[in-house]
């Protein structure tokens, strides 16, 4: 911006000279029919033009090439970091088609792994449940053949006990005192061995 306001007088000098320079016919007419005068008056003009000229060369040349400079640099800047975004937008789109690509191609994959994934799965939640059922099921016979088997017991007990009570019942009529001798006599052989 500075820049540009440094040689901003020499647009509006350069178009006031040329401004004058074109006028200066419609004054100079006026002064009647001299002949040296035309001639002068166009050499002056030429003088001055070149005069305008030096001036604007030697004091606007730095300036002027200095805006055009930075303009040019500031330009080519801008069209760098277009260039920049461009190329950063066409990368972006190219990964994205890309991965539209790769994702067309996985998804029949993926679809096929989680399906088998899911049967694989469904299979396993099956046999658990199976051995899980076996379990279950050898823990009921455990628990069947343990209640069989007290009730065997207990039968056997309470058939040995109306045994006893029978035998108890029967034996006093039918052991003779010589039978309890003889067992007495068995007895302390079998105790003193």
């Amino acid at each position: 911006m500075k820049r540009f306001s440094t040689f901003s007088w020499m647009i509006p000098a350069v178009l006031g000279g040329v401004l004058v320079l074109m006028l200066s016919d419609v004054a100079l007419a006026a002064e009647g029919d001299q002949e040296w005068r035309p001639v002068y008056d166009l050499v002056m003009r030429w003088v001055n033009f070149f005069i305008l000229f030096f001036i604007l060369f030697k004091f606007g040349r730095r300036p002027l090439m200095d805006f055009l400079r930075g303009q040019r640099d500031e330009i080519a800047q801008e069209f760098t970091k277009v260039e920049a975004q461009k190329e950063k937008m066409l990368a972006k789109l190219k990964e994205a088609s890309q991965a539209l690509e790769e994702s067309k191609v996985r998804l029949p994959e993926l679809k096929t792994r989680l399906i088998e994934q899911g049967e694989r799965r469904k299979q396993e939640l099956i046999e658990e449940a199976r051995e899980q059922s076996r379990l279950i099921m050898e823990g009921a016979r455990h628990k069947i053949d343990y209640q069989v088997l007290r009730a065997r017991e207990k039968l056997s007990l309470e058939l040995l006990d109306m045994a006893m009570g029978e035998a108890l019942k029967r034996l006093p009529a039918l052991i003779t005192p010589e039978d309890d001798k003889r067992q007495v006599e068995k007895f302390l052989s079998i105790a003193s061995h």
